[in-house]
């Protein structure tokens, strides 16, 4: 009977075990065999897993998205995705080291760059009695770019010092199409030395350099028919001459004067508004009264006891034809010996069709004054761009000596070392 129970009882738990065990967790219902790997396999995806075969659900797209550009300001070296934000003026700037204007954080050169050059002005000195000063202006040894008057050097004589002043003074390189106007960043003066037979730094005398802002400019201006259709634009220039003046300069009076069969005055003034009126005022006529226009332009400045710079700029596309007052000769006698000092004189002739008179135009422009020639409008954009700045940059040099005697035949030899920049 033990027998018969013992073996009841083994297989009630036989069976209890298999339905214990069938009752159990479920076997994982998406099994991955041990060869696949989880991750992204979005290839577009930032977080993209080249050795992943099944896809997870983790991609994401925006912590790889930036500037690709390696030129761009703004660049991200670890950026694969573009996102068009690239930007390339925040470090946009000067990044030659050479230049006066040179920015370290700057990676992107945006041709802004600046550049000193060194200009020399070189003369003899003597002083025979102590206060009887004389200069020689040596052109050879200088530079050509520089323009000033060497004839209206003035002395000032003191019981120890004597002061030099070298007026109207302007750098202006020129060749055949272009000019470039500098302004005066530094310079210092030195003395030759006959035991050590060169220049060397003049440390006992003073120069001081004064850039001058008191001016006063008239603009002489053709207004004949044969400027045609280009009379508008040349207005329009003129117009911007004007306000470019009166806006750059600390204490600008500025005149203009018209010309064609008559000669028409707008007084030296600084209201930038009436002038404009008067410009936009001018009409076309025939004839060419340039001569007349260019000597009413030098009784205005003779007239006026303000500017402590005078400047005519004269602009034609033609020749005189109809002057009765003045000629050639007497224009040019009254530039050079003006009521106080000679005035510069500028000219621009547009000679698109060799219509003006270079010889005229080139004796009227003397006193460190210039010529251009443009042959189309364009061109005389930046004729005026380029003497509207010469007008503005103009400098007065002065020079202290101390009033020792030094004779004629043992003359000093000094020089000014000038470093400026291009505006």
């Amino acid at each position: 009977m033990n027998t018969i129970l013992k073996k009841i009882f083994l297989a009630l738990s036989i069976i209890a075990n298999a339905l214990f065990l069938s009752c159990g967790p479920d076997p994982d219902p998406d099994p991955t065999p041990q060869s696949d790997v989880r991750g992204c396999t979005d290839r577009d995806a930032c977080n993209y897993n080249s050795q992943a075969t099944v896809n997870n659900g983790t991609c994401e797209y925006t912590s790889c998205v930036g500037c690709t550009d390696n030129a761009a300001c703004n660049y991200d070296p670890s950026a694969t995705e573009s996102d068009s934000s690239c930007e390339y003026t925040t470090c946009a700037g000067c990044n030659d080291p050479a230049a006066v204007n040179y920015d370290p954080a700057a990676t992107i050169n945006d041709n802004s760059c600046q550049y000193t050059f060194e200009f020399l002005l070189q003369f003899n000195f003597w002083n025979d009695f102590g206060n009887t000063p004389n200069i020689e202006f040596l052109a050879a040894e200088s530079d050509d770019r520089i323009l000033f008057d060497s004839q209206s050097i003035q002395f000032q004589t003191f019981s120890d010092s004597i002061w030099m002043f070298f007026n109207d003074l302007r750098i202006i390189e020129r060749d055949d199409e272009n000019q470039t106007v500098y302004s005066i960043d530094s310079l210092r003066a030195e003395e030759f030395s006959t035991l050590e037979n060169k220049f060397v730094k003049d440390v006992e005398f003073n120069l001081l350099l004064n850039q001058i802002t008191s001016i006063d400019a008239v603009l002489v201006l053709d207004i004949s028919n044969s400027l045609g259709n280009d009379f508008a634009t040349v207005k329009d220039y003129a117009k911007s001459f004007v306000s470019f003046i009166t806006q750059q300069t600390q204490d600008p009076l500025v005149g203009v004067v018209g010309f064609a069969s008559n000669v028409y005055t707008n007084q030296l003034s600084n209201n930038l508004a009436g002038t404009n009126q008067f410009i936009d005022g001018l009409n076309q006529e025939q004839f060419t009264k340039l001569y007349d226009g260019i000597d009413e332009g030098i009784t205005l400045l003779n007239n006026s006891n303000h500017g402590d710079s005078k400047i005519i700029i004269t602009f034609t596309d033609g020749r005189d034809n109809f002057s009765n007052i003045a000629t050639l000769g007497s224009v040019v006698d009254r530039l050079e010996n003006s009521d106080t000092k000679p005035i510069p004189s500028f000219t621009i002739g547009l000679d698109g069709n060799n219509s003006v008179n270079r010889v005229a135009l080139d004796s009227l422009a003397g006193n460190a004054g210039d010529s251009n020639y443009p042959t189309n409008v364009q061109e005389l954009s930046d004729t005026f761009d380029k003497f509207q700045k010469a007008v503005v940059n103009v400098y007065q040099l002065r020079y202290t000596r101390s009033s020792q005697p030094i004779l004629e035949v043992d003359k000093q030899s000094f020089r000014f070392r000038i470093f400026a920049s291009p505006k």
